[in-house]
């Protein structure tokens, strides 16, 4: 690996936890610094606490714990990063972020944009630093048709939501503030932990799959040849690690599968209700795939249903809603970079995590059953 001392920010987060993980294990000779939001000593006190358990748990070499160093704050306080020692401090991997498409504008600017601007701060107060990894989406092209080139910077026509909102703009502020040209790291929808589709952190697509083994929605948005960008925690964090041992600084990389291995809307239902007839409660219910319908209509009725509405149906509606925009973009990702550096991350095939992750979901009922 090209660095020693790292600071992960969201290091207690969904990837952040992870990628701790697989640095220490792999790389003895790295110690990281573990930034996670709290908002006061006693919540660090508990998340400090459960991470070092996870990390107990993962069978790190016995020098992991001595080369692990905790710190809080929160993106939206004036000094996030105080009491972080920045004198060795030579990578800094951005994870910390607010990731629902559904994100309120005020707290996407706060967490996602001028939050990214205050680590920017932090990164020129770090002389040793040569890396500054952002963790972006493929979703900061924002409305963007056709393809999509690692090199491309250019300002999408549109956004579906402030989520892509923010993370384009905090990828523009760190181009603009970072002390090194950021390297960023643009992922997909993440839909399991790993290719074998087991799921710790639910979104959109595991709302919208229960929504339809439910039968509580017969209509969606898009369009059926749109391509839907799918994959898992393990090959963003391989990328990311990649990335730290190989990767040139400034780039930009797809962490995502390329169009022609992207499946299709249409065919992300086919799959989806092809697993849901396997579970014979699902057969009994007799329930029908979704209709795909225009914008309008699906706007419509997703109003219509939101303002009579509680609990299971609301709550899923409201994570569809703002991405359903992006269901009428044919985006094609390229990712020639990222395919250079780790080949292997391409390696499983999209309808296939599809399969396993709704095997999953409907195994363990969303995971309340043992799975």
């Amino acid at each position: 690996m090209q660095v020693r001392e790292i600071l992960i920010t969201g290091a207690d987060g969904y990837l952040g936890r992870k990628l701790c993980a697989e640095i220490l294990a792999a790389h003895p000779e790295v110690s990281l610094h573990c930034w996670m939001r709290a908002a006061n000593p006693e919540e660090f006190q508990r998340k400090r606490d459960t991470l070092a358990a996870e990390l107990l748990a993962a069978e790190l070499p016995g020098s992991a714990a001595t080369r692990v160093h905790y710190h809080f704050g929160d993106l939206r306080a004036d000094e996030p990063f105080a009491g972080v020692p920045v004198a060795n401090v030579d990578a800094i991997v951005h994870t910390a972020a607010v990731i629902r498409f559904n994100v309120e504008s005020e707290l996407a600017d706060a967490v996602n944009i001028e939050g990214t601007r205050k680590l920017a701060q932090l990164a020129q107060r770090c002389p040793k630093l040569q890396f500054l990894i952002y963790l972006s989406s493929i979703y900061a092209t924002g409305e963007r048709v056709g393809v999509l080139r690692e090199d491309d910077h250019s300002a999408p026509p549109a956004f579906a939501n402030h989520y892509e909102r923010s993370k384009y703009s905090a990828e523009q502020a760190l181009r603009a503030d970072s002390p090194v040209p950021p390297t960023l790291v643009r992922i997909p929808t993440l839909i399991a932990d790993d290719p074998g589709g087991h799921v710790s952190q639910f979104n959109v697509f595991h709302n919208t799959v229960r929504l339809l083994y439910n039968g509580l929605i017969s209509v969606l948005p898009g369009n059926p040849t749109t391509p839907v960008y799918l994959s898992t925690r393990s090959d963003a964090v391989a990328a990311v690690l990649a990335i730290l041992v190989a990767g040139e600084v400034g780039r930009t990389y797809h962490a995502c599968p390329a169009e022609d291995r992207a499946a299709h809307l249409q065919q992300l239902l086919d799959d989806a209700f092809a697993v849901f007839r396997e579970d014979p409660r699902f057969v009994q219910k007799r329930i029908l795939p979704p209709r795909l319908a225009d914008a309008g209509t699906f706007d419509t009725l997703a109003a219509a249903m939101t303002s009579v509405s509680r609990g299971v149906v609301a709550d899923a509606l409201s994570s569809i809603v703002p991405f359903a925009r992006q269901l009428y973009v044919a985006k094609s990702v390229e990712h020639q970079r990222m395919a250079a550096l780790a080949p292997q991350l391409f390696r499983t095939e999209p309808r296939a995590l599809i399969t396993a992750t709704t095997r999953w979901l409907t195994r363990t009922q969303w995971g309340r059953l043992d799975g």
